[in-house]
Order: C-alpha cells, then sequence, then structure tokens
C-alpha cells in the first residue's frame, strides 16, 4: 500500500459537508440569479420616467387650479354682460327721453318771443291793452318752459354721460374677463392640447396619474427588491468562495490534489491502521506447540459461554411466554368491559366533533383571510382624497420615515405607515410628529375644500411652538406646497422661523408688524 501514515481527522465527514454546502450554495446562487433576471425583465417592461410622472403631476394640479379659475371667468363675464344690457338700456330710455324733452334752437325761440313782444307792443299802441297784456303773459310762460325744458334736457344729459361713462368701464372690465379668458384657454392647451377643460378630463388624468403612481411604486418595490438580491448574491458568491478556499486546504492538508485521490487517500489510510491493529493483538513470542494460538482451548471456553448464554435465552424465554399470557388475558377482559364501548362511544363523538369543529375552522379560517385581504387593499388603494393628501403632506413634513396616513376600515383612528411597512397610532409617535400628522389633516382639508369652492386665504398663528428646528424646517416644505393654491398668511414672534422661511420661501414677503 502506499505510505499514507498522516491523514486529517474526519477529513471524508468534512470534505462531504463542504461539497454539501458548495451545492447548495450554488443552487441558491442560480434561484437568486433566475429572480433576478425576472426582476430585471419585469423592470424594463414597466418603463415609467420619474420626471414624466412629475410633469404629469404637475399639470394635474395646475388643471385642477384652473376650473374654479374658470368658473368664476365665467360667472364674472356673464354678469358683465348683464350689467352691460341694462346700462345700455338705462341709456337708450334716456335717450329717447331727451329726444322728446329738448327744447328748439336758442335763436328760434328768441326770435319768436321777439315777434310776441313786436305784437303786445302793436296792441298796446292800437288800445288793446287786455289782449296785450294775455300776449304778453304768453310770453313769459314760454319763457319759463323754455327754461324748464333746458334744465331738463342737461339733467338728463349728465345721467346720459353717466351711462355713457358706466358703459365704458363695464366694456372695459369685459376685455379684461375676455384677455383673462384668453389666458385661461392658452394655459389649458399648453396644458393639455385643447380649449377647454372638464371634470372628466381631470379624473381621467387623476385615475392615469394613480397608475403611473403605482407603476411608480411597483418600480420602486422592484429596485429595492433587486438590491437585496444583488446583496445576497454577493454574500452567497462569497461563501462559495470560503467554501472553495476549504476544500482546497483540506485537500492540500491530505496532499491530494483531486477529490477522488482525497478520498483513496483516506481508505488507503484506514486499511493502513486496521492493519496495525492486527498486527499489535499478534504475540511475539510463539508457543511451545508451534502454533499461535491454542485452538482446543478457545473452542472449550467459548463451548461453555454458549452453553451459559442459551441457559438464560430459554430462562427468558418462558418469562416472556407468561408475561405475554398475562398481557393477552387483560386484553380479552377490557374487550369485554362495558367502560370500552363507553370509551369508543365517546371516542366517536369526540372525533365527529373534531371534524365539524376543523371544517368550520377551515371556513372562518378562509373568510378571515378574504376579509384581511379586502380590507388591505381598501386601505391601501381607496382612501380618501382628503387622506391621500394627509399622506403627502406627512411625508414631506417627515422627509418620508412615515410614507402614508390611512383610515381604517372600520371606523377606528388614523395610522401612520412607516418606510418600512409598520402601522402606528398616533399615541404611539412623539409630540412633535403627532403635531406634524395633525397639521397635514388640517393642510388636507384646506386644500380638499378649494376644490369645490374658491381658494381662500389661510391663517398660521405660531402653529411651529413644538416643533424642533428640523420638524419646522420640513412642515414649511409642506406650507410651500400649500402657497402654490393659496394665500397663506404667517404671524410669528420667533427670529430663528423667520430665517427658516427666506430659506425655504425666498419669494415670501416679510412684515414687521
Amino acid at each position: 500500500m502506499p505510505a499514507i501514515d498522516r491523514f486529517p481527522e474526519g477529513g471524508v465527514g468534512r470534505l462531504n459537508l463542504l461539497l454539501s454546502q458548495q451545492r447548495a450554495l450554488r443552487e441558491e446562487r442560480k434561484k437568486i440569479e433566475t429572480e433576478a433576471a425576472a426582476l430585471r425583465l419585469r423592470r424594463l417592461q414597466l418603463r415609467v420616467d420619474p420626471d414624466e410622472l412629475d410633469r404629469r403631476a404637475q399639470v394635474l394640479e395646475s388643471l385642477r387650479n384652473l376650473v374654479p379659475q374658470i368658473d368664476a371667468t365665467q360667472r364674472v363675464y356673464i354678469a358683465g354682460l348683464g350689467r352691460r344690457d341694462a346700462i345700455g338700456h338705462e341709456k337708450g330710455t334716456l335717450l329717447r327721453a331727451l329726444a322728446v324733452t329738448i327744447p328748439p334752437s336758442r335763436l328760434a325761440f328768441f326770435l319768436f318771443i321777439e315777434l310776441l313782444w313786436i305784437g303786445v307792443a302793436g296792441l298796446a299802441f292800437a288800445g288793446h291793452e287786455y289782449f296785450g297784456a294775455v300776449l304778453g303773459t304768453l310770453s313769459i310762460i314760454m319763457l319759463v318752459w323754455y327754461r324748464k325744458r333746458t334744465q331738463r334736457a342737461a339733467a338728463l344729459e349728465q345721467q346720459i354721460a353717466a351711462c355713457s361713462k358706466r358703459l365704458k368701464l363695464c366694456e372695459d372690465e369685459l376685455r379684461r374677463t375676455e384677455n383673462e379668458a384668453r389666458e385661461i384657454e392658452s394655459e389649458c392647451r399648453r396644458l393639455t392640447g385643447r380649449a377647454e377643460v372638464t371634470q372628466n378630463d381631470i379624473d381621467e388624468r387623476a385615475a392615469e396619474l394613480a397608475r403611473l403612481s403605482k407603476l411608480s411604486d411597483e418600480l420602486r418595490s422592484l429596485d429595492e427588491a433587486f438590491a437585496h438580491l444583488e446583496a445576497d448574491l454577493r454574500r452567497i458568491l462569497q461563501r462559495i468562495e470560503d467554501t472553495e478556499k476549504n476544500i482546497a486546504a483540506l485537500l492540500s492538508e491530505a496532499s491530494a490534489a483531486s477529490e477522488q485521490e482525497f478520498v483513496d487517500g483516506a481508505e488507503v489510510y484506514k486499511q493502513r491502521q486496521q492493519l496495525r491493529q492486527e498486527l499489535e493483538k499478534i504475540p511475539a513470542d510463539v508457543p511451545e506447540s508451534g502454533m499461535l494460538f491454542d485452538t482446543q482451548a478457545d473452542e472449550e471456553s467459548e463451548f461453555e459461554t454458549a452453553q451459559r448464554e442459551l441457559a438464560e435465552l430459554e430462562q427468558r424465554l418462558v418469562q416472556v411466554r407468561h408475561e405475554t399470557g398475562r398481557v393477552e388475558e387483560r386484553i380479552t377482559m377490557m374487550e369485554k368491559s362495558e367502560e370500552r364501548s363507553r370509551a369508543l362511544s365517546r371516542q366517536e363523538t369526540i372525533l365527529a366533533r373534531i371534524d365539524e369543529a376543523a371544517e368550520q375552522w377551515a371556513v372562518l379560517t378562509l373568510c378571515r383571510a378574504m376579509l384581511d385581504e379586502t380590507r388591505r387593499i381598501y386601505e391601501t388603494e381607496r382612501q380618501p382624497e382628503v387622506i391621500r393628501q394627509a399622506s403627502s403632506f406627512f411625508s414631506v413634513m417627515t422627509e418620508r420615515r412615515y410614507t402614508r396616513v390611512i383610515a381604517p376600515l372600520d371606523g377606528g383612528e388614523i395610522q401612520v405607515e412607516r418606510a418600512d411597512g409598520a402601522r402606528l397610532s398616533p399615541q404611539l409617535l412623539s409630540r412633535g410628529t403627532t403635531e406634524q400628522l395633525y397639521l397635514s389633516m388640517r393642510l388636507a382639508l384646506v386644500r380638499e375644500y378649494a376644490n369645490h369652492v374658491d381658494p381662500l386665504p389661510v391663517v398660521f398663528d405660531d402653529i411651529f411652538v413644538n416643533f424642533d428646528p428640523g420638524r419646522s424646517r420640513t412642515s414649511f416644505k409642506a406650507i410651500r406646497d400649500l402657497s402654490t393654491t393659496h394665500q397663506v398668511l404667517l404671524f410669528t414672534c420667533h427670529p430663528h422661523l423667520i430665517g427658516q422661511v427666506e430659506e425655504i420661501v425666498p419669494e415670501a414677503r416679510l412684515f414687521a408688524l
């Protein structure tokens, strides 16, 4: 045999263990590579552009802001048309009144009066004083009439001038409204390519944005899963490398070039050890009979030992037979007893109850699983608009440590979801985070209310008293988003908040009171 006097302790077992670990790691690596390839293919199929998603969100927000402006412009324009028609009708009435009120020309009237006075003089000269007085009185009446008609015409002309001025102002307002309408129309064309925007258009764009957001979330989940798979793959490759190093070290310790040579060497080492043990058992001195062993003495000793063992086995067999008889007798008595019948009956009843309970348990478990899945889908995808808006504001305020605000299906208190998926009630949050949550709900209610009426100004009076600088900074970012649709008035007596406003909202105007 080859001279192998040294071999690693438990070498074959250690080699087999290392080889099995290597095979398991390679199978796991293959599985992870397959999953990574599937994720990569799915990621290529999604094709979601974050910039396009942001652009669509901005367009949707702009359209939602334009709809109230469109309604307000239409109402103002219709009211302006009504005022213009009323003023025009009033001016027409005044013009008709002026047409029937305007007196004759001044020259013609005074010529007429002069003729009357000449007639009065002629009558007086002819001795008809009475007729001359009548004619003089008539001329005076005519002068009074002419004066009143002149004053009335002047008043009507002033009213017509005022109507003309008001009509011009109304037409100017209509032109401004038309310009605003054209600007809104151009903005709609820029955003949608069409001149008008309806609520159905906004709903369709919102649904499309929700679908793209869901795909974006799925893409983000795929990226995270892919990163985890890559980390697992690097770890497995490192373990495979360590296992191969251990196998090479074990082969080197046995001076073997291959695994088969290692196994053959282990077998040779084992046979050599067995032969050495047998050689150590052979006595060094040979007996006088010339034989290495005294065969007859060994045979007699073995025969006596076998007889003793046989006697003990026969005695044990008799005892076992007696014990078997007693056991069989007890079994026969128990089978014939009434207690056994009652026990069997109870056993059947209990088994039937167990089967019925197992069936009910299976139905209830399936129903509970379906209800839990329905609840999860509703709480994830069917949240009200106010809750979705609050989620957006709260995510900005907490720098995405909390990603969602959830209103449970059972009508319980609201919950928040962390980035790792864990859900917490407001009682488990810190005071600053809790106030950020309530502020997010208020901002969401303000924005949701503005979707139904004209946006109103929002007033904040030192709402950051319990916020540290980090929380107040992130909260200002959320209020900056609100200021795109509302006028925000913030009152504070803290200078550091003014510095944060100048940093985060540089376009804000500051007034010292």
